[in-house]
């Protein structure tokens, strides 16, 4: 159904593709509130809009200024948008914009961006939490005392030299916020495995009844539970190689940090039906640590409900790849936060690190302010790929837009990447048919649920679309008839359950213990025949499960998290503006051992050449 139009320049621009309905209704509303049906009120109002579902989270009008808006058919010019004096002019006499403190749906702030008000609420706090922990503090004595001889026990062999692993253990007892970052592999998980043993040796207090309290956290089910594993793995990595002297202590801290990690909207504590959280800056969490994973993914609106909902006093440290696809919803929080980090730190939080044996960061901090850059850490060096390796130089070119060596790489190929360019549709569907031929066929024959995970996860088709031509939808129902014409599988009319089967959640579901992005297999797991969905750790009666789908193609962003030893990537054959290289780097990191590329030149070269650009003022604020 048409929306109803206050203005015919909006329904022009509106019949052109340029806006949706949801911002034709959101102009039509600001401008009967406001009386105000000036067109440029109108237009930019739905530009502001458009880009909140985009994931902006405000505009520039100094963007808009002068814009032309053109019709796709025939380039004929729709509506021109006012200058820049004038458009301020505009904003700022109309009643339904504000200034920031005001309550008012537009906010438009002192740098000439334009905002919706929540938006711009969760940006502000965000920010004003962040540079507010990040800002140096006077430690204690005592906690230093107790951080050299911690230092000394977990890296014994690290010397004293510019250990980045190292400085990320010491950064959380001197600032209350800290970011670790780095590619695949770089050690994220290993290493904060040891930064809260650290913690845990320094600021628990036994003499005191005090012991300190972790929570580890991560935006989905799937991240969560990787998080788990990975700080179980590091815990048992810490654990070998005790000396009788050390061993009860360590494990005693060990045993303070927690093997299970949660969601973020459950350790907040989500309410059914809205936006707000149990704990919030009025009732806030009791934690002394909180560790979100997966940082990347996470968006403005949930960072800013935790930050709010920490303790004064509690330690934030997030991880991530700032590399990676941003968060699905509005913002790049870690891209922002990481700003323009260059690796340098400021004189004034050397000399501080310095105190407590980490030498070797002073000759880079000539010129370096003191600010959010002293909270950051970049992982660099990769455990999972060699710094030469096919993979490795794969992803680096991706990351430097360098579309030019990306192509090079491809077409040389290799034993870890391969490049398969299909001219047509029918091509494109017979290299999935041989795909699912020699991938596939293994999951209706197992009978274990453990080796039914582990085929799982040794292979997975990545596309960065959901339904078309070329897309997760279409390449699941190609595999599914492909199977099914060899005799691999077998589907009964009516049961959409199969043998073989592998599935995704796609909605959180507490009872049965399984969230958004978990993944797993349905067969039969017993000597009786009857059919179970298995996932790690679990069978699950398939007439139980939450909504799913079939997951032999997943797409980018349901893969983020993951791991496989080979991924093949499908792109579609034509351009789209969700190609960009973050979403490429994204599936290109997911793999172990082989990336297989299937997609034409032009289609790869523009992908590499686009890069992801959310509007956003946190990065300012932040770095101003």
């Amino acid at each position: 159904m048409n929306p109803i139009f206050v203005s015919e320049i909006l329904r022009e621009i509106w019949k052109a593709g340029v806006f949706n309905e949801i911002d034709v209704h959101f102009a039509s509303f600001i401008a009967r509130e406001s009386n105000d049906l000036c067109d440029d009120l109108l237009v930019i109002a739905a530009f502001l809009s458009n880009a909140a579902e985009n994931g902006n989270v405000g505009i520039d009008i100094n963007e808009y200024a002068g814009k032309k808006i053109l019709s796709e058919l025939d380039e004929k010019v729709l509506f021109e948008c006012s200058e820049y004096k004038q458009l301020q002019e505009i904003l700022s006499k109309n009643s339904m914009v504000g200034r920031p403190g005001d309550y008012l749906p537009i906010i438009l702030d002192p740098d000439g961006r334009l905002y919706l008000h929540r938006l711009h609420l969760y940006e502000e706090k965000l920010a004003e939490i962040i540079l507010e922990r990040t800002k140096g503090e006077r430690i204690d004595d005592t906690y230093i005392a107790r951080l050299k001889p911690a230092l000394e026990r977990y890296y014994p062999d690290k010397g004293a030299g510019a250990d980045q692993q190292k400085l990320a253990c010491v950064i959380p007892v001197f600032k209350r916020f800290c970011v670790v970052t780095g590619g695949p592999g770089t050690g994220k998980t290993h290493t904060v495995g040891r930064m809260l043993t650290v913690l845990a040796e320094v600021f628990d207090d036994n003499k005191n009844d005090k012991e300190i309290v972790i929570k580890l956290v991560a935006p989905t089910g799937k991240a969560a539970a990787r998080l788990s594993e990975s700080i179980v793995a590091a815990k048992k990595s810490m654990q070998q190689g005790l000396t009788k002297k050390t061993e009860n202590k360590i494990q005693q801290i060990l045993e303070k940090i927690p093997d299970k990690a949660l969601t973020i909207h459950r350790l907040l504590g989500a309410m059914k039906n809205s936006i707000h959280f149990r704990h919030n800056i009025n009732n806030r969490l009791k934690a002394d640590v909180v560790v979100v994973d997966e940082a990347s993914m996470v968006d403005l609106a949930l960072m800013s409900k935790l930050v709010q909902a920490l303790p004064h006093d509690a330690r934030l440290i997030l991880l991530g790849d700032k590399d990676q696809l941003a968060s699905v919803e509005a913002g790049n929080v870690l891209g922002d936060v990481f700003g323009d980090f260059m690796g340098a730190y400021s004189k004034e939080f050397a000399e501080q690190i310095a105190s407590v044996g980490i030498a070797g960061f002073d000759s880079i901090a000539e010129g370096v302010s003191p600010g959010p850059g002293d909270s950051i850490v970049l992982l660099e060096k990769s455990y999972r790929f060699d710094d030469t390796g096919e993979i490795s130089s794969l992803k680096d070119a991706v990351n430097a837009s360098d579309d030019e060596a990306v192509l090079s790489l491809l077409e040389k190929g290799g034993t870890d990447i391969e490049w398969i360019e299909p001219k047509t549709k029918k091509n494109f569907e017979a290299v999935i048919s041989r795909t699912a031929l020699s991938k596939f066929t293994d999951l209706s024959r197992i009978t274990d649920p453990d080796q039914a995970m582990e085929v799982f996860n040794r292979f997975i088709v990545l596309c960065p679309l959901r339904r078309g031509l070329v897309s997760v939808e279409a390449i699941n129902q190609t595999i599914e008839r492909t199977l099914l014409a060899g005799g691999h599988i077998h589907k009964y009319p009516g049961v959409p359950w199969y043998r073989g089967r592998p599935v995704i959640v796609t909605r959180n579901d507490y009872n049965a213990g399984l969230f958004n992005g978990d993944t797993g297999v349905i067969g039969e797991w017993d000597s009786e025949g009857v059919l179970g969905a298995c996932f790690p750790g679990r069978i699950v009666n398939p007439q139980r499960l939450p909504a799913i789908e079939t997951a032999y193609a997943l797409t980018v962003h349901k893969s983020q998290g993951s791991e496989f030893d080979e991924v093949l990537i499908a792109f579609p054959f034509k351009d789209n503006p969700v190609l960009t290289k973050e979403l490429l780097y994204t599936a290109i990191t997911r793999a172990r051992k082989k990336v297989t590329i299937v997609g034409t030149r032009e289609i790869i070269a523009a992908t590499i050449r686009r890069s992801i650009s959310r509007s956003s003022g946190l990065k300012k604020r932040l770095w101003r």
